[in-house]
């Protein structure tokens, strides 16, 4: 009967036969590509802090590219989100990974998702909490970036941010000046906003009107914020326009991540530090 091309068993089987060998071809270019894919992923994240730290495309080539300068000027930490500590040791144990590969493995946003697992991710009990509406659970660990000059001095920290739009996440990040108060860089690197109106946190010239601005007010409570309309004073940016609730959205997720169920408790640590330090 399979001596019949045109008997059904026969078709099946071709069709079964080329499924199979397909199936085993992407496989195999997937498990093939995978270094390559994670590369590609670290370079791109690599190049998003080099951006917002001032380095644009033309001065990483300048430098020796990518690898060059961020391995000369970046120091990435893994910190304890409550306590502001560095967390590389605990997180090692909890992920099972050597210590010695865990800031190349630890992945953020990953461990966000870990919503069955307390020690990795705290899941929000109160949505008011979730102002930045990241999720049904935030991370409990998370990764600083400490920039340092040519003279191995710390110049400024960068932050990875991230939170709702209107129609998608925004994921960025943004750099403090080495007062952990001055705003020095923001980018977003991945959002699904409309062009024209939310899609313009791409604009450089938008980004621009952050540099300089000040994050805490004399309470230390986050005063930045994304207004209306043309911003005055120093906590103010101008809103994007037509797009109130992405520049809402952007107000909220810089709230959430510099306050104190994000980066607070480090950036006070740290602060404290430079205080005693003067």
């Amino acid at each position: 009967m399979l001596r019949d091309r045109n008997s059904i068993p026969f078709v099946f089987l071709i069709a079964t036969l080329l499924c199979l060998v397909c199936s085993l071809v992407v496989a195999a270019a997937a498990i093939g590509l995978r270094d390559l894919q994670q590369k590609n992923v670290a370079e791109f994240r690599k190049s998003n802090i080099l951006q917002v730290a001032g380095f644009d495309d033309e001065k990483v080539r300048e430098a020796g590219g990518i690898d060059a300068v961020f391995n000369k000027h970046v120091t990435t930490l893994i910190v304890d989100m409550e306590t502001g500590e560095p967390a590389e040791a605990k997180v090692a144990k909890l992920l099972k990974i050597p210590v010695g590969e865990v800031i190349e493995k630890f992945d953020q946003l990953k461990i966000s998702k870990n919503i069955d697992n307390a020690e990795l991710a705290t899941v929000f009990e109160d949505k008011r909490e979730n102002i930045a509406s990241i999720g049904k659970a935030r991370e409990n660990f998370g990764n600083v970036y400490i920039w340092k000059n040519d003279a191995g001095e710390i110049d400024r920290y960068i932050f990875p941010v991230r939170g709702l739009g209107l129609w998608s996440t925004l994921l960025g990040f943004i750099a403090l000046e080495k007062d952990l108060q001055t705003v020095s860089g923001l980018t977003f690197y991945e959002h699904k906003e409309t062009p024209g109106l939310g899609g313009e946190v791409e604009n450089p010239t938008w980004k621009k009107l952050w540099i300089g601005k000040k994050v805490f007010d004399e309470k230390g409570q986050v005063a930045l914020r994304v207004v209306k309309g043309s911003a005055e004073g120093e906590y103010g940016v101008d809103g994007l326009s037509g797009a109130t609730i992405t520049s809402n959205g952007v107000t909220n997720l810089i709230h959430y991540w510099l306050g104190p169920s994000g980066f607070g408790p480090f950036i006070e640590k740290h602060k404290a530090a430079a205080t005693d330090a003067k």
